[in-house]
């Protein structure tokens, strides 16, 4: 081994690694209000030490070596306390696989906070590791422990740890859930730790995917008789998401000094007696609601599930495509997000318009306003020929960072109390969604008075931690069994509006998952129940699944929190709902991911031989026009003095990037202005001058000058 660069005192980041664990825990324990067991640290221990023993020949030295073990304990230890806190869910494995979406969705401080974040972590390994010939060793066997622990634990991480220490008996995060149950999700973190959590919860997400129904396992399902409509409806369908669209007056001790919705919005509302929907997944997720509504499918548990489509799949725009219908989906982002760009096609949508498709004339930051929004859709729908459409809208404003063009839409609500700063945005961000979206209702009605208009929100929203408003839900307890249920129910429930036409608001049952939502636009049309191939017969129990795979349920009224779905029923309901749940997700896995044994002889004809999705780009994906640069001159004071350079645009479009003496340096775009810092090897002598430009990903440099150095 001393061949290969290792020593005996290597072995020091075993007990080194174990102190660092047992720190980031009680940081954990002291600042978030979460307590890993004994054993969870222990196993955090147990599965990153041995890395840093390999890795330990690739250190520059053992405090560096230290440093990294530090940084790397606390970053995974505290990343599930904080997520706890803000979205109410620890890490899961799949969030893993939505890392890039971020730089899509994130702008202003987030923005800049995520690329700082990301820098250290870089500037941190490359202060910690010596990358040389010798450390190609060290890198390999690191990793190959890595590929076997990802392949092989829990099972031998656990019989190490299970006699270190048991599991506490209650998880407290901040008062939201207290419970005494071993088979929660936050038990099973704390039980586990940071690291075995998330290898489990790995395993568990590929053995969702991997679940391929048999032709009998889809057979006792028990799905209804189905028969492609006879008539086509004729009727425009619009159906719009409404992102992060939630009621806050659920909050107690909270206070807004005017309607955080639209008040045209909440008297159709409550005309329709404010009937929810209730959601997969909780401040974070759409895609999984997206493909609810569109497939009248619940959402995959531990993963997102346009991010694995295979097939074509009988949803609603195959349905109304192959009913003569145009089909088209319009959301301003770019069109890889969530993988949109491929699953809207198999989902069976004619037309995609995202942002290449709009004019980017009245931008909320990074985004585009639904002001502009809804008013390019109105000219897209005045523009197309008589054919009926399914318009599919999605919005963006409000999504989370919550950002405004503060000049064209200054706040109107207050919240108090003051230190709701994260609150207080959302607020007025929703006001503003929700007033685009019905002046665009009252002119759709105005030259369509038959048009049939669904509109829902998607999940909860992102609303901080310091302090949380989620910590005051309270509701009536009449409804439900305890405070878990209470809590996730209504954090789940999101408004849902249907306007049937002259006919006005629609009437609905409270509290409709959304994968029931297409039996409730083919009551409307006066379509057969089971619009889809897929749909079941009504059962008396509703069954919500919630993304990290809790499952609720309500029987007889009354709201039951039957814990993990995996986990022994609670109770005779819970057991039923569990039944429920799994033909649910039979019939999800055969058509996502399986054979589609429930399409033999009834609705193939839906998914077979669609045209290719248009992906409308009337405009390029990153172009700008420039309308300044600076600093042109940069006085040196000292060698090593930083330099960050800006540019600002008439016009911005996609995320262009800085190049300095022809390299690229880390880029951030923000509303209408570009910044960048130097990194210090590229900086001339006083005297000198720094040729800099500015360029798109598929674009040839656009020189701005050079900087002169003094």
């Amino acid at each position: 081994m001393a061949r290969l660069g290792y020593r005996p005192q290597h072995l020091l980041y075993l007990p080194v690694t174990a102190l660092c664990s047992v720190l980031a825990a009680l940081i954990a324990h002291w600042c978030f209000g979460l307590d890993y067991s004994v054993g969870g640290v222990a196993a955090t221990a147990v599965v990153l030490g041995p890395a840093f023993v390999m890795l330990a020949p690739a250190f520059r030295s053992l405090a560096a070596g230290t440093v990294l073990v530090l940084a790397a304990t606390h970053l995974v230890t505290l990343a599930h306390a904080i997520k706890l806190v803000t979205l109410k869910a620890p890490v899961y494995a799949s969030d893993f696989a939505t890392l890039p979406l971020l730089v899509n969705v994130l702008s202003g401080r987030y923005l800049i906070a995520g690329a700082v974040g990301a820098a250290a972590l870089l500037l941190l390994l490359a202060a910690c590791l010596r990358l040389r010939a010798r450390s190609l060793v060290p890198l390999t066997l690191t990793a190959a422990y890595g590929l076997t622990v990802v392949l092989t634990s829990p099972s031998w991480i656990v019989p190490a740890v299970s006699l270190l220490g048991a599991p506490p008996g209650t998880v407290r995060m901040g008062g939201l859930l207290d419970t005494d149950r071993r088979d929660e999700q936050l038990q099973r973190l704390q039980r586990q730790g940071a690291v075995l959590y998330l290898l489990s919860d790995w395993r568990a997400m590929r053995k969702e995917i991997g679940f391929v129904p048999s032709r009998g396992d889809v057979a006792a399902v028990g799905l209804g008789d189905w028969q492609p409509p006879a008539h086509p409806a004729g009727r425009n369908v619009h159906v719009v998401l409404l992102e992060s669209i939630w009621d806050t007056s659920v909050l107690d001790g909270v206070s807004i000094s005017g309607p955080q919705l639209d008040p045209r919005f909440v008297a159709l509302w409550t005309q329709a007696g404010k009937p929810h929907a209730l959601s997969p997944v909780l401040g974070a997720g759409t895609a999984n609601a997206e493909l609810e509504v569109l497939c009248g499918l619940p959402a995959p548990g531990n993963s997102i599930a346009f991010l694995g489509l295979l097939r074509p799949t009988p949803c609603l725009p195959a349905l109304f495509r192959s009913m003569g219908y145009l089909t088209m989906a319009s959301h301003p982002n770019v069109s890889s997000s969530w993988a949109r760009n491929h699953a809207y096609g198999l989902l069976g949508f004619r037309q995609f318009l995202a942002q290449e498709a709009f004019v980017l004339d009245d931008m909320d930051v990074a985004f585009l306003s639904d002001q502009s929004l809804f008013r390019q859709n109105l000219e897209r729908l005045r523009a197309r020929k008589r054919t009926p459409v399914f318009n599919y809208v999605v919005s963006l404003s409000s999504h989370w960072g919550y950002a405004r063009n503060k000049e064209r839409r200054p706040d109107i609500v207050t919240v108090t109390p003051s230190n709701l700063k994260v609150l207080s945005a959302y607020a007025n961000s929703s006001a503003y969604t929700t007033r685009a979206f019905m002046d665009w209702v009252g002119q759709v009605l105005a030259e369509d008075p038959d048009a049939l208009i669904v509109a829902f929100g998607d999940h909860s929203p992102v609303l901080d931690a310091d302090p949380d408003p989620y910590r005051n839900i309270a509701k009536p307890a009449g409804r439900y069994a305890s405070p878990e249920a209470m809590r996730m129910v209504e954090m789940a429930r999101v408004p849902l509006l249907v306007i049937d036409g002259r006919r006005g608001p629609v009437a609905l049952p409270d509290d409709l998952p959304l994968y029931r939502l297409p039996q409730v636009i083919g009551a409307q049309l006066g379509l057969p129940a089971h619009l889809l191939p897929q749909s079941r017969p009504d059962s008396d129990t509703i069954v919500r699944p919630i993304r990290g795979g809790r499952l609720l349920a309500q029987v007889g009224g009354l709201w039951l929190d039957c814990g993990l779905e995996d986990a022994p029923a609670r109770s005779a309901a819970c057991l039923l709902a569990q039944k429920e749940n799994q033909g649910n997700r039979v019939l999800r896995q055969d058509l996502l991911y399986g054979d589609a044994f429930a399409l033999a002889g009834k609705g193939a004809a839906l998914t077979h031989d669609l045209p290719d999705m248009d992906i409308v780009r009337d405009f390029k994906s990153c172009e700008f026009e420039i309308k300044g640069w600076g600093p042109e001159d940069f006085a040196m004071a000292t060698p090593h003095r930083k330099l960050t350079m800006w540019i600002s645009f008439d016009a911005l479009r996609g995320r262009p990037e800085v190049l300095a003496a022809g390299k690229p340096i880390g880029t951030v775009v923000g509303d209408q202005l570009v910044s960048a810092t130097l990194p210090e090897d590229l900086l001339p002598g006083p005297g000198e001058d720094l040729p800099v430009a500015l360029r798109c990903p598929d674009g040839a440099p656009v020189q701005l000058g050079a900087i002169h150095f003094h």
